[in-house]
């Protein structure tokens, strides 16, 4: 279900123009589940490509997540 989410995101934002920002959970090869935060926009050249970073915020979660249940 979440890369249904992801792909209706990204295709919003190239029919609007608009930027991209989000946070989602994705699998590692390796199996474990890792927090990603993604953005995005589009670059004015003649190629009207799209440039993005994907940073991991997992520990930045692992630790939102402590505080809430303490």
């Amino acid at each position: 279900m979440t890369g249904l989410w992801i792909d209706s995101v990204i295709r919003h934002a190239v029919e609007s123009d608009a930027q991209i920002g989000m946070e989602h959970r994705l699998v590692a090869p390796d199996g474990s589940i890792r927090w990603l935060e993604g953005r995005g926009s589009r670059v004015t050249d003649d190629d009207g490509r799209w440039i993005g970073v994907g940073i991991d915020v997992d520990e930045r979660k692992q630790v939102e997540e402590e505080r809430e249940r303490l």
